[in-house]
């Protein structure tokens, strides 16, 4: 069944510190494109799922999905279209890409066809370091991680993950060839070097 859902149309932006955007203005600019590149209008949306992990606490705004679609995919507050906020700090992007692949294999398996768009965003350069290294600190077990940083966190596991296997440190130096190989191919890349 799952072979029946398909990604038609996909957008971004370019990475980096946008001061000149605004959010609402990154999640047009890439749905917009989406909505091209699929060839549909935005009438044809049936559902939306927007994944963030805190823009209440960056810009002061929740709701966000329903503040995204109302005002800019469909214009107006009366739209009948569902507007999801997803929430999984780091995934939340992909949290949304999965609940909307979910949902409209629902629809699938109850004979109804479903458009759903997805997207992701994050707007933290607004804030200074220690602003935003407060609030991503939020999505940490405040009862048992007070006083790290999410960098400390993975280094302790990297550490962890040394001590239980053969890798070695050099091998984690692979990541940063990958990610500048793969930021080499991509125009909207922050750093395509």
């Amino acid at each position: 069944m799952s072979e029946n859902v398909a990604v038609i149309g996909v957008g971004h932006t370019k990475f980096g510190e946008l001061w000149d955007k605004s959010w609402v203005e990154l999640v047009e600019e890439a749905g917009l494109q989406a909505l091209q590149d699929a060839g549909i209008l935005k009438k044809d949306i049936d559902k939306f799922f927007l994944g963030n992990m805190s823009l209440g606490m960056f810009g002061g705004q929740e709701h966000t999905a329903s503040k995204v679609f109302s005002e800019v995919f469909k214009g107006g507050e009366d739209s009948e279209v569902l507007g999801r906020r997803v929430e999984g700090a780091c995934s939340s992007g992909g949290l949304a890409l999965e609940t909307s692949f979910n949902d409209v294999l629902a629809g699938m398996q109850s004979g109804e066809d479903r458009i759903v768009m997805a997207g992701g965003f994050e707007k933290m350069t607004d804030k200074s370091t220690d602003e935003a290294t407060k609030i991503l600190s939020a999505a940490s077990d405040m009862d048992k991680e007070i006083g790290f940083t999410f960098p400390a966190l993975y280094g302790m596991l990297k550490d962890r993950y040394l001590e239980e296997t053969d890798a070695e440190e050099k091998d984690f130096d692979f990541i940063a060839v990958k990610s500048h190989k793969n930021a080499s191919k991509n125009p909207r890349a922050q750093y395509p070097f």
